[in-house]
C-alpha cells in the first residue's frame, strides 16, 4: 500500500503532465498544487525532472510562478 504522500506526489506530476500537454489551464494547475498539501519547495523539486516534458513554454510558465508563489 502506497502511502498518502507518494499518492499525493504522483497526482501533483500527473496534474503537471495534464497541464504541459496542454490539456489544463494555468489557473487550473496552480490550484491543483497549492491545495495538494505540498510544500512549495517540495513541488518543485518532484516536478523539475519536467522540466522539458511537454510544452516548452507551458513548463516555463509553470516554473515561473513556482519560483514565485508563497503557499
Amino acid at each position: 500500500m502506497k502511502s498518502p504522500q507518494v499518492a499525493t506526489e504522483r497526482y501533483a506530476t500527473n496534474s503537471a503532465k495534464a497541464f504541459l500537454e496542454g490539456e489544463q489551464n494555468l489557473t487550473w494547475i496552480t490550484r491543483v498544487l497549492e491545495h495538494s498539501g505540498l510544500t512549495r519547495d517540495w513541488t518543485a523539486e518532484i516536478l523539475h525532472p519536467l522540466a522539458t516534458y511537454g510544452d516548452p513554454g507551458r513548463a516555463q510558465e509553470l516554473f515561473a510562478w513556482l519560483a514565485t508563489a508563497n503557499w
